[in-house]
């Protein structure tokens, strides 16, 4: 055995990596079945009997039969000049080596006989006849013809399907592959005409990178694009196409090793689930492309490190890459399976392929990523998402259209590099795209049925390095976890009452107007909505409890104006995206640094929790004191000393858990209350809430041992 180290066949461009499979092909076919071949670093490896591969492909290699009868310009047409010579040069060979080519023109022109005596009884129009056409060749051709047939056509129960790797049927525009193997054939068989020392040369240079043999002027196809030519490719407009002719030939040997048909049994309601790791073209990844970009579909081509040319063709014949259940289809499917082992064992990576249309009416195989098969357990987070994401493709509206492109590409960032600022990323787009869409009667009514929402468990999980470093994550997600009363006094989450489904949101603006400015006003409107709640001997509990708790220094940085809005905003549209229903309660993060406390927000909050208990010999049956329905109102107003004034009263005429009965100043100090304070204040009663800050504000408390660390 010698081991071959081929640098010039990389998992890139196409035609490399498709060359690197026919020669795989070809010498474990004809050659040697024990031969072993894989990439290793990006540089192909082949480990054979043969001492001389460029020898072997030079003299010994048997090609495969490739014609395209169905075709215009295949050679079979009245106006097919050239191309018939090529095909005539072939027929006319007495080598052993084309033996295979002359039984299957024989077989060709008996079935082209046969299709122009029965007319219209091969169909009425033209596609109705060359799919009979492409039947019939199937069925009388030679085995080893049948290999071109099934890679370049795939005949569904419905209709004929073209897989993007041969273009459409075998040919992309202009560009006719069958034509084009018979010339370069000429070029590198010495049976044909060929020179003998030119063919080796290209050979060597194909299989080690080298350029010592003038390439030819050729049309290079889809496969190479910095070879095909197109205008702007040289300094003097348009360069011509160059190709080497053994990397042509091998291509299209490469690509037999796709062949749909072996595939078919994955998927007949969606033909191109049928062909081997092809999915629909996205214009989301690495290597963004216009929204609007035309693209025929993607090829993940995969990459091994070791395996025989049997054992990569029954990887191929499987083509198993499953996600949620099913075959992927979808690009951000295929990067969901790749890091959750949805894929075939053996197979290490993924070399991705965009055959998008950048050359005229031509399509070019564009690389687009090469993607690493390992373990990547954050991604279940995306499941739920893309379940709800699917339906909104039926939702209408200019905005809703435009937020579900920036899911998409959220959600292909997430499943190819998860963690937690993409998770965020995600989570944030997908709240946007509802409520969106959810500002629409009709909308509302067509997305009755969204399923279910990501586990806020596994926010949390994904997350944790983010909430340890984050206290607007920490704020955000405490907010998200809440429960209130909601329309009809039915216990609701927050995410009812921000994010409309099937009735209007109680408050709007989420997303548009500040965060502050909404949450402040859904504040009002639980006052003034109050639900039947045992818990309250006398004014209001605006929660009905909090999944995830929040430090108090955390909220009393926020409400001060020491954290950042945005982030908030953006971490609170995240996490109302999440399902908080189960959510364990984690152990509290560290908090902010900061120390600030703020006595209002602190008096306000201790009759929030529910841990003040109104004063006196227990009419009340032992219920809390809550907060004054009128409060929020005079809060909205900026009327923080009056709130003050009225709350440090009540309080006072309590008793807090944890504190004596001092007194606490009902006189608001200004530096605590600048212009705008109100509203802040308000909106951080959406957190959770307890006495702790009470405690070190007041004058006289109970103890002072371990205040700091008393967290909810």
């Amino acid at each position: 055995m010698t081991t071959h180290r081929f640098p010039g066949l990389g998992v890139a461009p196409l035609m490399t990596y498709l060359a690197a499979l026919g020669l795989a092909k070809v010498v474990g076919e004809q050659e040697d079945p024990a031969a072993r071949f894989g990439w290793r670093n990006g540089v192909f490896h082949l480990e054979t009997t043969v001492a001389d591969v460029a020898d072997f492909l030079v003299h010994r290699y048997v090609p495969t039969p490739v014609f395209s009868p169905w075709n215009a310009g295949s050679g079979f047409g009245a106006k097919d000049k050239t191309p018939l010579e090529y095909v005539r040069t072939l027929e006319q060979s007495t080598s052993p080596r084309l033996a295979g080519y002359r039984a299957t023109l024989a077989a060709i022109r008996q079935v082209l006989v046969d299709r122009d005596q029965a007319g219209s009884a091969w169909g009425k129009d033209d596609q109705q006849r060359k799919e009979r056409t492409v039947q019939e060749l199937r069925n009388r051709l030679p085995d080893e013809a049948l290999g071109w047939i099934d890679a370049a056509v795939l005949l569904t129960s419905q209709k004929a399907v073209f897989p993007p790797l041969l273009g459409t049927g075998g040919n992309d525009g202009r560009l006719d592959f069958s034509t084009n193997v018979h010339q370069r054939l000429t070029q590198v068989l010495p049976d044909l005409g060929a020179a003998e020392a030119r063919s080796l040369r290209w050979a060597r240079d194909l299989l080690h990178g080298e350029h010592a043999a003038p390439l030819v002027a050729a049309v290079a196809g889809q496969g190479d694009p910095a070879g095909a030519g197109t205008p702007g490719s040289s300094p003097f407009g348009s360069a011509e196409g160059l190709v080497n002719p053994w990397a042509f030939v091998l291509m299209v040997e490469g690509a037999m090793v796709f062949a749909g048909s072996a595939a078919k049994r994955l998927g007949e309601q969606l033909p191109q689930a049928a062909i081997p790791f092809t999915v629909e073209s996205s214009p989301d990844g690495p290597n963004p492309g216009a929204p609007d970009e035309e693209g025929r579909a993607e090829l993940w081509a995969p990459v091994v490190a070791e395996a025989s040319f049997e054992e990569f063709e029954r990887m191929v014949e499987e083509a198993r890459v499953s996600w949620d259940g099913g075959t992927a289809r979808t690009a951000v499917a295929m990067y969901a399976a790749i890091h959750s082992f949805g894929v075939g064992r053996g197979i290490d990576a993924f070399q991705r392929f965009g055959f998008l249309k950048r050359n005229g009416l031509a399509y070019v195989a564009v690389p687009l990523d090469l993607v690493e098969v390992r373990s990547r357990p954050e991604v279940v987070l995306a499941r739920e998402p893309l379940r709800r994401a699917s339906r909104f493709r039926r939702a209408s509206g200019e905005a809703t259209a435009t937020t579900r492109r920036r899911f998409d590409a959220a959600a292909t960032a997430f499943v190819r590099s998860p963690g937690p600022a993409a998770a965020v990323a995600m989570l944030s787009a997908q709240t946007r795209m509802e409520v969106a869409a959810f500002r629409s009667a009709a909308n509302r009514e067509a997305l009755a049925r969204l399923g279910g929402l990501p586990a806020g468990g596994v926010v949390l999980q994904v997350c944790d390095d983010l909430f340890r470093a984050s206290p607007e994550a920490r704020v955000a997600v405490g907010i998200a976890s809440a429960t209130a009363f909601g329309p009809g006094g039915r216990p609701v989450a927050i995410r009812d009452l921000l994010v409309a489904h099937h009735d209007d949101a109680v408050v709007d603006g989420l997303g548009v107007r500040p965060t502050v400015a909404v949450l402040a006003d859904l504040m009002v409107w639980l006052s003034q909505h109050p639900g039947d709640d045992s818990r309250a001997a006398r004014g209001w509990l605006p929660w009905l409890g909090h999944r995830v708790r929040v430090d108090w220094h955390d909220t009393h940085a926020w409400a001060a104006g020491l954290l950042d809005d945005d982030l908030v905003t953006e971490h609170l549209l995240a996490f109302l995206a999440a399902d908080w229903g189960k959510a364990d309660r984690p152990t509290p993060w560290p908090p902010a640094p900061t120390r600030h406390v703020d006595p209002t927000l602190a008096i306000l909050q201790a009759l929030a929790c529910g841990r003040a208990v109104p004063g006196g010999s227990g009419d009340d049956g032992g219920g809390a004191q809550g907060l004054d329905p009128a409060w929020p109102l005079l809060l909205r107003a900026d009327r923080v000393a009056q709130v003050h004034q009225a709350a440090s009263r009540t309080v006072n005429r309590c008793e807090v858990t944890g504190r004596t009965s001092a007194v606490v100043p009902a006189t608001c100090p200004d530096r605590v209350a600048p212009p705008g304070l109100g509203p802040r204040i308000l909106a951080a009663l959406t957190a959770s809430a307890s006495t702790s800050a009470l405690l070190l504000s007041a004058p006289t408390i109970q103890t002072t041992e371990n205040l700091e660390g008393d967290r909810p």
